[in-house]
């Protein structure tokens, strides 16, 4: 699969059958089979929750899996948030290693501004998941569009940092820059937080872009 990437913005891709690019062995990664696969959501507040329910609540019932979330308010590969206590994505690696997850989707993120670091801590987070859970399927996820204004840029340049990342591993990138229409009705007052209905359109979209050996149902 193939996505145009001009200069820095990063990652074109016009359909949603294009929206998974793989990178090395992870192309040819299989899992085995299990009823019910645990999931690790790792990512920021749309993985936390901003609407009921939230989009990886979607994914996994599509999905037939058993979720994890992880996902803190105000986070990213470099913004440890407001409270101390989250941390980036990578002080939460040691706690999903410990859940042993067959897969883990890495959503985000956008609040980090400073783009110049996402690139090689993303790397650092997907490296050190892929190393330590050797069996696991790791996918890397965009954050998403919106419509706060002057937001698009920032979209646009983290997602660069973390395919760029993702290709150094070696793992799947996924772009989910589109996969919720640019609409203020799927989104919360702020413009930046999908409400319930932003959440079931991106949880759909991430488990119509997932390979079909992943679906346990």
């Amino acid at each position: 699969m193939y996505c145009a990437r001009p200069a820095r913005i990063g990652l074109i891709c016009a359909a949603v059958a294009t929206s998974v690019t793989f990178f090395g062995p992870a192309a040819n990664a299989t899992t085995a089979a299990h009823p019910k696969p645990t999931v690790a959501f790792l990512g920021d507040s749309y993985t936390a929750g901003t609407g009921d329910p939230q989009y990886w609540r979607t994914t996994s019932k599509l999905m037939c899996w058993d979720a994890l979330n992880f996902g803190r308010s105000g986070t990213g590969y470099v913004n440890p948030g407001k409270k101390a206590i989250y941390g980036v994505f990578g002080d939460r690696v040691e706690n999903i290693v410990e859940a042993d997850p067959s897969i883990v989707i890495v959503q985000g993120s956008f609040n980090d501004k400073d783009t110049k670091g996402v690139e090689p801590a993303a790397q650092a987070v997907l490296e050190e998941l892929h190393e330590r859970l050797p069996h696991a399927e790791i996918f890397a996820m965009s954050p998403v569009y919106r419509p706060k204004k002057d937001s698009t840029a920032l979209v646009n340049a983290n997602t660069a940092a973390v395919h760029d990342a993702a290709a150094a591993v070696g793992i799947p990138f996924i772009d989910a820059r589109k996969f919720i229409k640019v609409d203020p009705s799927l989104y919360r007052r702020d413009l930046l937080h999908p409400n319930a209905k932003g959440h079931l359109a991106l949880g759909k979209k991430l488990a119509a872009v997932l390979p079909k050996r992943l679906n346990a149902c």
